[in-house]
């Protein structure tokens, strides 16, 4: 039987913070802490600061694998802010009048244009 892996998407913030501290005291058990950069240019830098000066040096320390997936080439700004991609990457969620659907708020959206 394969040994299932256990995953922490980290978010840089305070919950991720108490589940590696739960998972360094082995309150948890976890295999591997992940966080994704979407860009130093799109990231809040007291988000990219903390991973790197203080939850990347606190796992190492404890024996916690912390990765960081990224891609500066590729960023979430320049996603939104490209020509061939503008309106297409952010999920929205639409709250609208009772009786209104997602759908039905989208194609007035739509058709505003």
């Amino acid at each position: 039987m394969r040994k299932r892996i256990r995953i922490v998407s980290s978010g840089g913030g305070q919950q991720s913070t108490a589940l590696l501290v739960a998972r360094a005291m082995g309150l948890i058990d976890y295999d591997y802490f992940v966080m994704s950069n979407v860009g130093n240019d799109s990231e809040n830098p007291a988000t990219i600061a903390y991973t790197e000066e203080v939850a990347i040096p606190y796992a190492k320390k404890h024996g916690i694998p912390f990765v960081v997936l990224s891609d500066e080439n590729n960023t979430l700004l320049q996603k939104i802010t490209g020509e061939k991609n503008r309106g297409y990457m952010i999920p929205a969620y639409f709250v609208g009048r009772k009786g209104d659907t997602c759908a039905g708020i989208v194609n007035a959206l739509l058709s505003r244009k």
